[in-house]
């Protein structure tokens, strides 16, 4: 019969749903949470920022990077890590879709 330890599942998830690392300029390093691995009511949040629909609707003056900063908002590992990279970002919806896109392919679940 197969013997599975705990601790080596988890180090399975640790490093393939590990953190999702932004080097800033000056060497701080921010981290966000892929989905998989956020408590149920931040990916209740992250469900809610990605309802475009439900979004569009509230006609609240959101565009898609207003989304794609609420993604990073939701999902940031450490207090103040989103702050620190929309301070470096801005609103530059140009940076915001290359983060998203690279968020997004390297936290989906599935293969790696």
């Amino acid at each position: 019969m197969p013997s599975i330890k705990l601790s080596d599942i988890k180090e399975a998830a640790d490093k393939k749903y590990g953190d999702f690392e932004i080097h800033l300029p000056d060497n701080e390093i921010v981290s966000f949470a892929p989905a998989l691995r956020l408590p149920k009511e931040s990916r209740k949040k992250l469900a809610a920022a990605l309802n475009i629909e439900a979004r569009a609707e509230a006609d609240n003056g959101d565009d898609i990077y207003d989304v794609y900063k609420d993604i990073f908002r939701v999902s940031a590992r450490q207090a103040g890590a989103f702050e620190k990279l929309e301070k470096v970002v801005g609103d530059d919806p140009a940076i915001w879709e290359e983060l998203v896109n690279e968020f997004m392919q390297e936290t989906q679940p599935g293969e790696v």
